[in-house]
């Protein structure tokens, strides 16, 4: 079984209040029990990917919002 947590925050990267601990830490339980998983975060602009040694895939969207072109992509950590 994969799982992949969507959320605001996750320890240590982000963390505002207990779900940063939760999303932390649940991954690395549900490893114990053979269950992979990850999180994935909005990369806020407070968040140097140097830091954390955060690398940019090869994906990317690009879409339109009020005309205005936007791309993003997507970042992995370990």
């Amino acid at each position: 079984m994969n799982i992949l947590f969507c959320a605001a925050e996750v320890a240590p990267l982000i963390k505002a209040g207990g779900l940063a601990d939760v999303v932390g830490s649940l991954p690395k339980a549900l490893l114990d029990l053979g269950v992979s998983s990850g999180s994935i975060v909005p990369r806020y602009g407070c968040l140097y990917p140097d830091d954390w040694g955060l690398n940019l895939t090869d994906w990317q969207q690009s879409f339109s919002i009020d005309r205005h072109q936007r791309t993003i992509g997507l970042w992995q950590g370990v």
